[in-house]
């Protein structure tokens, strides 16, 4: 029953994201380029869908709650922020604390994707937490 429901959730948002418009295309063009955009909006638009809504809804840097969030669910506090890059590159949680108040602020920038569960990771030095939601919770927005 469940394989039923997760393939007709599946169907549905797939034909859902075709009806969409991509609000943050110059975010994904930016990061992984165009000719990369273009085949995805080709072949994959779900993939287009999901990267479009994840930078409005699927990143979030967030002041901690106490008791909002158990301590297990809350990866070791990070000193670094790693970027989307074959080279590993990372910057300081300050200098990405300040990128994160921009205006022009774009979570497809660093080395996070969603998955099948939320992550969240405490900011080192501050009282800020990360917080990567899940797929499924950010293809229902």
């Amino acid at each position: 029953m469940k394989s039923i429901t997760a393939a007709l959730l599946m169907i549905f948002l797939g034909h859902f994201s075709f009806a969409q418009e991509i609000k943050n295309a110059q975010k994904i063009i930016d990061v992984y380029g165009q000719s990369f955009y273009d085949q995805q909006l080709a072949e994959n638009h779900g993939f287009i869908t999901l990267l479009d809504k994840y930078v409005d809804y699927g990143f979030k840097v967030k002041v901690v709650s106490p008791g909002k969030h158990d301590d297990d669910k809350i990866h070791a506090p990070i000193s670094v922020v790693p970027l989307r890059s074959k080279s590993g590159e990372t910057i300081s949680v300050d200098q990405f604390v300040l990128e994160s108040q921009s205006p022009n602020f774009n979570p497809l920038r660093y080395g996070y994707f969603p998955e099948a569960v939320d992550h969240i990771y405490k900011l080192q030095g501050y009282d800020l937490i990360l917080y990567v939601y899940n797929q499924t919770t950010i293809l229902t927005k």
